[in-house]
């Protein structure tokens, strides 16, 4: 049975010129239970385009799960993400957001979506995603 969560980026901002790094702020919520916890995503790797600034608010990224077990609170870990997009004030981004490590090991978030910014590109990154107390 699958569980079902969305996830969304709060707030974020990094740069990169081929190579670079990014903080972010992400939010997951069980469906079922509506309950909500933050985490706070840290990663560097590479990208193509320039990107610079933060991110604000994007739109949820619906996503199931194959454990039934997960919580809210399961997506602390190693990730691997891969995103891009394009935004001047407002603009459309993809993300490609898989555990590595942790109780998530092996689950995946994939979304299109509206994101708010400045900067262009397609970037790769590796990071931990840490629970915010």
């Amino acid at each position: 049975m699958a569980t079902n969560f969305k996830i969304r980026t709060i707030a974020g901002g990094g740069g990169s010129v081929i190579v670079g790094g990014e903080v972010t702020t992400f939010e997951v919520e069980d469906v079922r239970s509506h309950s909500r916890k933050m985490y706070t995503y840290v990663g560097g790797g590479f990208g193509i385009g320039a990107r610079s600034g933060g991110s604000g608010p994007s739109t949820w990224t619906e996503f199931k799960t194959r454990k039934n077990s997960l919580s809210e609170r399961s997506f602390q870990g190693w990730v691997a993400v891969t995103s891009g997009g394009s935004a001047v004030g407002v603009g459309a981004a993809f993300i490609n957001l898989e555990w590595l490590t942790g109780e998530a090991n092996g689950e995946a978030a994939r979304g299109i979506g509206v994101t708010t910014g400045l900067g262009i590109g397609i970037q790769g990154n590796w990071g931990y995603m840490k629970l915010r107390k």
